[in-house]
């Protein structure tokens, strides 16, 4: 026998059934050979009767059990489908009925809003939840009612009009997040934890569900503390799963080639005649009864398509009857006809039931839905009197549907049907027309739909003279447009394509509505150049818009592989254009992740990017909390450090900052409270713009004192203040002192020295204003104003007083001035690394190895120079005298080559003092 095409099916609905395959069946029969003739007869009757019982032993079992030489079969349970829920198919019409509507008005799938109603009220329009504000069919609570202009949640129509914008908005959401369109019960999620709670739920299934959407929000609707996002959406997925197609366990078949011998008796005898006979029925039927069960399992994988259903079951035939005794075959054959002709029927009936379903749940959108339909399949058909037959059957299916709609008068019906009629084929009319290549075909055909009309002939005689007149004046119309426009067409198009390659070649998008538009354009004038060219441009827009969202190295490997394709082959017009493409593609983006890589981001669709809410603090630290969020992922994905604002934010922070300086202590509140411990990374971002800003923010975070903030806000508003002269002394006079006052601690960091230099000028103009002290002779060690300046100095490095007891700022260390960490007393820097042994050292940094070992007496006796709050680059030598020779650190380790010593770490080590002390210093 022939082996059967490789084919794995879903199981049959028929239950599993216990087949006897008991093969001793020929020895049991044989060994009666010498009974009597009555015996015998009674076993072949026997054996018969199996037979038949075994031929009618359909289904699983028949897969899972039958064994016989040359077919190899193989079984796999399914799981049960789950049928619609009882509360859905019991809702009150009238509720059903608006749901229906509004999906389909705002294009959202009508099952899953009625699942949504289910879940939220059970139908009941009135449902309230005494624990929030949330009521109506869809639970609304009272901001997102606001937000959807939704007045009275109780009312159903209005209730379900604005579910379905919500779900609307919420699937377009999640499509970005997910990268394809969200399941019903994904927007159920999304309606019940908003749009980004559930976009985060399903993209960090592994992280505390409570952490991404919050406690309660878990809490109440039904999760548990400890639940992962996962295990907490899959709760409310498999709630909101709705109709689920049952899931067949999977049948396979093939012949071997290997049948074998039919082992058979001998002939002649009433035993042995009836043996053969009983033996051979036996392989028959079970032969049938598995060629069947594959037949229904194919059937219920393409239940409600008869031509899929038909194209699977060919190979089948084939493969079950080949090779067969010519009477088996024609039985095998025979059988197989009428139970492929039996599921055709069945399918076609399953495909026509589905229609009636739509039809009886909302008669009025069927029309509709019937009518975009056929217009559709006629404006696609055109022409083609292939499809006359199909839309012959469409249109009457439309006008069975439109009989059977209630509430129309007859008259009203036969208008309906005749208007939509008219239209169906004036659509194929104009698509044969549009369909053409050339201005003169087109013109040709116009006259031929004239012509068939007048003589009652093609398309044109099935319209009536009214739809006649407007068709053929709408063919005018477009040969008119024909010859005006050829002659300048080809020109203005190939301009476009220069113009729309330009942009492609900045790096900028050429929107799919600019290609479409392009693209309609050539295939009007059915020149092949400009078809060949729109194909061209088409893959080089197509090219940029996948790799909007690629790294830059990514870029980088193609254009280096295109060049040196280019160098082999020689460089064309179009190689060219293409590495111009990728060029300005790849310097755009360089440029955008390095000046504002959120806005590069959301452009490229890695992300939404909301923008920050200034309106207040409470809302800036509700926006700041989601915007670090964003930062982190678009750094993760292009492989850069985060960036926590776009180029117009940092503008406007520096904007509020220079209009409104009072302000600021709350705005670096708000900043704090929203960014957490990526404040740091973020203020660099504006240290230049506003560096006084970012440096109050650094003190703010690592001394937790609001105090120096509110002097710096106070003297920066004065000065704005009409009429005010400042009595400070000049800038390099105060430089000056700045310099004296630190001597080398802030030497590696340049920014930071001039953001405390200028931050400690506004706390010294303030305090000496309030206590009265001319602050013009700063520079003289001997004045009174140089101690208040010097204090501010030291008040401007992160310097408090606590119990009497200074803590950060400047401190002597081997001789040498550096800064202390702002949590620590300033004389315990000094006495903490006179203490430093070799152990604690090793706990540190690792040093890079070289002639001479560093000791943790190299490092004591070492000068510190800040590089970060409580972090410090070691010199062994005094810095001032130009060779500091810093201690190195192996490359590798992403610190410049230096050795850092980590104040943190040895306070652990050492102990007595808690950690805790990092600021915010750059």
């Amino acid at each position: 026998m022939a082996k059967i095409p490789e084919f794995t099916a879903k199981a049959p609905r028929l239950p599993a059934l216990a087949v006897d395959n008991d093969t001793g069946a020929a020895q049991a029969l044989a060994s009666v050979a010498a009974a009597s003739s009555q015996l015998a007869g009674r076993l072949g009757k026997i054996a018969r009767d199996r037979a038949v019982t075994a031929a009618r032993e359909k289904g699983a079992a028949d897969a899972a059990n039958v064994s016989m030489p040359g077919v190899d079969f193989a079984f796999q349970p399914g799981t049960p489908g789950k049928r619609p829920s009882r509360g859905q198919v019991n809702a009150p019409a009238g509720i059903r009925d608006v749901i229906v509507a509004a999906a389909q008005r705002h294009g959202v799938d009508p099952a899953a809003l009625m699942k949504m109603a289910e879940l939220e009220s059970s139908f009941n329009p009135n449902a309230k939840n005494p624990s929030s504000s949330a009521g109506g069919l869809f639970q609304f609570v009272d901001s997102t009612a606001a937000q959807y202009g939704l007045a009275n949640r109780y009312d159903p129509a209005q209730a379900a009009d604005a579910a379905a914008r919500l779900a609307r908005d919420n699937a377009a959401h999640l499509q970005k997040v997910l990268g394809r369109k969200p399941t019903a019960a994904e927007l159920y999620l999304a309606h019940q934890q908003g749009a980004g709670g559930a976009g985060k739920l399903l993209a960090n299934p592994n992280a505390r569900a409570a952490d991404i959407v919050g406690s309660d929000a878990v809490r109440l609707n039904g999760g548990r503390a400890n639940m992962t996002a996962g295990e907490f959406a899959g709760l409310w997925l498999a709630k909101a799963g709705g109709p689920v197609a049952a899931q067949p366990g999977k049948v396979s078949v093939s012949l071997t080639g290997a049948r074998g011998a039919l082992p058979r008796a001998q002939p002649g005898t009433l035993v042995g005649d009836a043996y053969n006979e009983a033996a051979t029925a036996v392989y028959a039927n079970r032969l049938e009864s598995s060629m069947r069960a594959q037949m229904d399992a194919i059937a219920l994988e393409h239940e409600g398509k008869p031509a899929e259903m038909q194209a699977a079951l060919d190979p089948l035939r084939a493969g079950f009857t080949e090779g067969l005794p010519p009477i088996l075959r024609a039985k095998m054959l025979a059988s197989f006809d009428a139970t492929s002709l039996s599921l055709q029927r069945q399918a076609m009936q399953k495909a026509r039931s589905n229609l009636d379903e739509e039809l009886k749940a909302s008669s009025e959108g069927l029309i509709d839905t019937q009518t975009t339909n056929i217009l559709r399949l006629a404006a696609k058909a055109g022409t083609d009197k292939q499809a006359d037959q199909a839309l012959t059957q469409e249109l009457a299916g439309l006008n069975q549907t439109i009989d059977n709609a209630p509430g129309m008068t007859p008259l009203a019906r036969e208008r309906l049907k005749r208007a939509t009629a008219n239209d169906v084929y004036a659509a194929r009319i104009l698509s044969g027309f549009d369909g053409l290549a050339t201005p003169a075909e087109r013109a040709a055909y116009a006259e031929q739909v004239q012509t068939e009309w007048q003589n009652g002939e093609g398309l044109a005689q099935n319209l009536d003279a009214d739809a006649f007149h407007k068709v053929n004046s709408e063919l005018a119309r477009r040969v008119q447009q024909d010859a005006t426009a050829a002659s300048k067409q080809a020109t203005a198009i190939g301009n476009a394509f220069n113009e729309q390659t330009r942009i492609l070649k900045k790096g900028l998008p050429v929107t799919e509505a600019q290609r479409s538009t392009l693209r309609k354009a050539v295939a009007e004038t059915g020149d092949e150049q400009l078809a060949a060219r729109a194909d061209f441009f088409d893959q080089l827009a197509s090219w940029q818009s996948a790799h909007l969202a690629a790294r830059p190295e990514a870029i980088e490997q193609q254009m280096v592989q295109l060049q040196r394709r280019m160098q082999q082959e020689g460089a064309t017009e179009a190689t060219l254009d293409t590495l111009d493409v990728m060029e300005g593609l790849h310097k755009a983006m360089k440029a955008g992740l390095r000046d504002d890589p959120l806005t590069w981001a959301a452009r490229a669709g890695v992300t939404d990017v909301a923008p920050l809410d200034f309106s207040d603090s409470q809302r800036l630290t509700a926006s700041l909390s989601e915007r670090a969020n964003d930062a982190q992922a678009v750094a993760e994905h292009y492989g850069i450090q985060p960036r926590y604002f776009t180029a117009n934010e940092a503008d406007a922070i520096k904007r509020q900052f220079e209009e409104n300086p009072l302000a600021m202590p709350s705005l670096l509140s708000g900043l704090e409270a929203g960014l957490g411990n990526a404040m740091p990374d973020a203020m660099r971002e504006v240290s230049q713009s506003a560096p006084v800003l970012a440096h109050m923010a650094g003190l703010i975070a690592a001394t937790g004192n609001e105090s120096v903030a509110t002097e710096v806000a106070t003297m920066l508003d004065t000065r704005r203040q009409e009429g005010y002269k400042s009595a400070l002394p000049s800038q390099g006079k105060m430089s000056q002192v700045f310099a004296a006052a630190t001597g080398a601690a802030l030497a590696g960091l340049p920014r930071t020295a001039a953001a405390a230099r200028e931050t400690a000028a506004l706390i010294f103009e303030k305090r000496a204003l309030a206590r009265g002290v001319d602050p013009a002779n700063a520079a003289d060690p001997l004045d009174p104003a140089h101690e208040l300046l010097t204090e501010a100095i030291d008040a401007a490095l992160g310097a408090t007083m606590r119990d009497g007891q200074k803590f950060g700022g400047l401190t002597m260390v081997n001789g040498r001035q550096t800064v202390a960490p702002p949590d620590m007393p300033a004389a315990d820097l000094d006495t903490r690394l006179s203490k430093l042994t070799d152990g604690q050292l090793a706990n540190q940094m690792a040093i890079a190895g070289g002639d001479h070992r560093i000791s943790a007496r190299d490092i004591r006796n070492g000068y510190l120079e800040m590089v970060a709050p409580g972090r410090y680059r070691v010199a062994l030598q005094d810095p001032a005298t130009g060779d500091p020779q810093y201690v190195p650190a192996p490359a590798e380790l992403g610190t410049g080559g230096y050795f850092i010593l980590d104040m943190e770490q040895l306070v652990r080590d050492q102990g007595e003092l808690g950690s805790g002390f990092f600021g915010y210093f750059r």
